[in-house]
């Protein structure tokens, strides 16, 4: 997949931006939560919060149970002051049946 490679390519060249959203291209075609995890992890290195929020967002479109995703955008949504935002993505949390097993 040549977007994948792109995306290697960004994060080894330190563009961080274009890594994020070439994972993120990359992880909704594939329907992918390791790559969006990816473009989370190259938008936070490159200091991107809106890129990360996009990534996130993928990643918990593509894997709706997901603890760690519903965390990680309450946590961006609190960091980036959107308390409405954070507060649909604490009780869509809190809503998981692996949330309340932890």
């Amino acid at each position: 997949m040549l977007t994948l490679l792109l995306a290697d390519l960004a994060a080894q060249a330190g563009d961080y931006g274009q890594a994020a959203a070439k994972y993120t291209a990359a992880a909704e075609q594939a329907a992918d939560a390791g790559l969006a995890r990816r473009a989370v992890q190259a938008a936070l290195h490159g200091q991107n919060l809106p890129a990360a929020i996009a990534a996130g967002t993928v990643w918990q479109r593509i894997e709706p149970a997901s603890v760690d995703a519903a965390q990680l955008l309450t946590a961006l949504e609190l960091q980036r002051g959107n308390a409405d935002a954070a507060r649909q993505h604490l009780r869509q949390l809190l809503a998981l049946k692996d949330f309340k097993t932890r």
